[in-house]
């Protein structure tokens, strides 16, 4: 992989060496974390196109509810996170780079990764009452969506999205009623991927400033 796609591992092999405050991987974090906030705003999609569609809604999400233990559970969720959001990124850029070993064409590569990880990922969110186009073409696009982060920025923006999208949006119960129960929960959510994009975006300009003296100049 590092010979034939050695700009995916870049920001990761920085990483790596220690260069937490490297630009590149501020860059890769940062479209990692837009990344994940696509992919949820297109998921929770689904909620709304079965009923224009005259079909009853889907099955409300849930999401697990060990963030309501306290602190210690909110810390094992995170380090879970940063763990399994590695791994699967590593899986996912594996398995492209081996259907472009197998198929030796990027293109056939690029649609075998979607045709499997489609059908493999798809399958188990079949019921009676679902409607097979709408799942199949949500795996599609997504697929293809973590085909082109990987390929075209790298293993480092995978794993950011990853992470943001699956520790933050998916299990944290955010609100913007501060008067919920659990509006408290969804604050400190909020603050940290508040915190990790500031952080990314300052990372990613490399020392310069955000407004550019040029731009102070004209």
């Amino acid at each position: 992989m590092r010979r034939r796609w050695p700009a995916t591992l870049i920001s990761w092999s920085r990483l790596l060496a220690g260069g937490f405050r490297d630009p590149l991987v501020g860059r890769d974090v940062l479209l990692g974390c837009l990344f994940g906030a696509l992919v949820t705003v297109y998921i929770r999609l689904e909620w709304f196109v079965p009923v224009g569609l005259g079909h009853p809604p889907p099955q409300p999400f849930f999401g697990p509810n060990y963030q309501f233990l306290g602190t210690q559970s909110i810390i094992c969720s995170i380090s879970f996170h940063l763990i399994f959001s590695t791994l699967l990124a590593l899986a996912f850029l594996f398995v492209l780079f081996l259907f472009r070993v197998l198929l030796r064409k990027e293109w056939a590569a690029a649609l075998g990764f979607i045709v499997f990880f489609t059908v493999f990922l798809s399958a188990p969110t079949f019921r009676p009452d679902s409607i097979i186009w709408l799942i199949l073409l949500r795996g599609v696009v997504l697929n293809f969506m973590t085909m082109i982060l990987l390929r075209r920025i790298g293993l480092m923006a995978g794993a950011a999205g990853l992470f943001f999208q699956s520790c933050f949006l998916a299990d944290f119960p955010i609100t913007t009623h501060g008067s919920l129960w659990y509006a408290g929960l969804s604050l400190s959510a909020i603050l940290m991927m508040a915190t990790l994009v500031i952080f990314a975006f300052y990372t990613s300009l490399g020392g310069r400033p955000v407004f550019g003296g040029a731009v102070l100049d004209d």
